[in-house]
């Protein structure tokens, strides 16, 4: 019974979910709206650009910007998704090599940018990016996730819990190998649309092997097990320069690079940023592994040596990664201190609140009681000023470590109405209390 009732729930979403790839034009199942993967896309964006330290915050205007943006519209004839969903882009300032996609949205890493040798190659990584949101990957893979899931569960219901254990093992294992297929066509179709917009597409070889030379050298590692290549995201960069190499043969080979007074300029400008972000990420790895001194050394003679040119997202987030380091060196008030004033560049840059916070906890006095609460509650409530019940539950996904951070720092400083409200709201979202909380909500 409880199997036919799940062939009907399947058949069911196979008449009702189907949608036309733009790339392939083939029908598949995609359990998504459109509007739906705008709003995805929309809300990953806002979420990494403020809540995340490895990726946020984000540069999203400026020349260096529009210079991108100009890039990526000569793609635009050729983009399958043009009259539907339009795309920008954004500068991550993170130091590692990479670039992402997610529908609406392009974030080039400013690391990337010292690697590549000219605007052709820059334009593949763009297509490249474009080519996910264009073939609707994002949708996909949520759609992935969804029966993945739902077969998992059924898997438990008809053969137990230990086929469901091996089911979700294998569910891995294909969306891992889903991932390679991905990647290799977002490589031919950003080869397309650099190759359509004039560029010589032989570049999109050059842009890999620039980028592999960039990430070793940045920290990448060099080999990897059997297992652990079998069940990478990504397909090795030997497979995809020899796909590309395939591909390019569709194509007239030109020898248009692009504007190379532009791209210098840009890699100009990219350069020192990514320089003293790596810097900065160095100290916090040596102060992990115990070399405080050291650490300390690099953080105070890097921001003492920020241009007073770098933008607001730069100067941000090199303050947020001393206080970061700072909470490896222990030394609590100066992390606080360091995120504090990241906030005062970038308000709405939740994530520092967060580092202050933790360091005013770990403290473990008054003063720094203080500090958590306010920093919690910065960015508990974020925009909103009324700070009342209803404003936080407004807030929607509530941040578990801000909501966690507020009510240990009020409870710790005897503000009972304060600590009272955000144990209701605990339990309103978690139904009970977790262990870390019990001794603080029910004393």
């Amino acid at each position: 019974m409880v199997k036919s009732k799940l062939t009907i729930f399947f058949l069911s979403l196979f008449m009702f979910a189907c949608a036309v790839n733009p790339v392939t034009k083939k029908r598949e199942l995609i359990l998504i709206s459109k509007s739906k993967e705008k709003q995805i896309g929309k809300e990953a964006a806002l979420v990494l650009s403020k809540e995340s330290l490895s990726e946020g915050p984000f540069l999203k205007t400026g020349w260096p910007v529009d210079y991108l943006q100009t890039i990526l519209n000569k793609f635009m004839p050729y983009y399958e998704r043009r009259n539907e969903l339009p795309v920008q882009v954004q500068i991550s300032t993170a130091a590692v090599p990479n670039a992402w996609a997610v529908p609406g949205y392009i974030t080039v890493n400013v690391g990337i940018i010292p690697c590549l040798g000219n605007e052709a190659q820059l334009a593949f990584i763009l297509g490249h990016e474009l080519g996910h949101i264009a073939a609707m990957h994002t949708a996909e893979r949520y759609t992935q996730s969804i029966l993945l899931n739902l077969g998992t569960q059924a898997l438990d219901v008809f053969v137990g819990r230990v086929a469901a254990m091996l089911g979700s093992a294998a569910s891995t294992l294909y969306i891992a190998s889903y991932s390679r297929g991905q990647e290799l066509m977002a490589d031919q179709l950003g080869q397309k649309y650099m190759a359509l917009a004039g560029y010589d597409p032989y570049q999109s070889i050059e842009a890999m092997k620039s980028i592999e030379q960039c990430a070793k050298a940045y920290g990448a590692k060099e080999s990897r097990g059997f297992l652990e290549k079998l069940l990478a995201d990504h397909p090795g960069t030997e497979k995809r320069i020899k796909e590309l190499r395939f591909h390019a043969l569709n194509y007239n080979r030109t020898n248009y690079v692009g504007s190379e007074v532009q791209f210098q300029r840009l890699k100009k400008w990219a350069t020192p940023r990514t320089s003293v972000l790596k810097k900065l990420e160095n100290a916090i790895t040596l102060a992990a592994k115990g070399k405080y001194e050291k650490a300390d050394k690099i953080i105070q003679k890097t921001l003492n040596k920020i241009p007073a040119d770098f933008e607001t997202p730069f100067k941000t987030k090199a303050y947020a990664l001393s206080a970061f380091a700072y909470i490896k060196l222990e030394d609590y008030p100066m992390a606080w201190n360091l995120a504090l004033k990241a906030t005062k560049y970038m308000p709405d840059y939740y994530v520092a609140y967060k580092i202050a916070g933790i360091a005013g906890l770990r403290e473990e006095s008054k003063e720094g009681y203080k500090v958590a609460e306010r920093a919690f509650e910065a960015c508990l409530y974020g925009k909103y000023k009324d700070k009342d019940y209803n404003t936080i539950l407004r807030r929607k996904p509530i941040d578990d470590l801000c909501l966690k951070g507020a009510l240990i720092a009020s409870c710790r400083l005897h503000h009972e109405d304060k600590c009272h409200k955000y144990c209701k709201i605990f339990y309103k979202k978690f139904g009970g209390f977790t262990k870390s909380v019990i001794k603080y909500c029910l004393r």
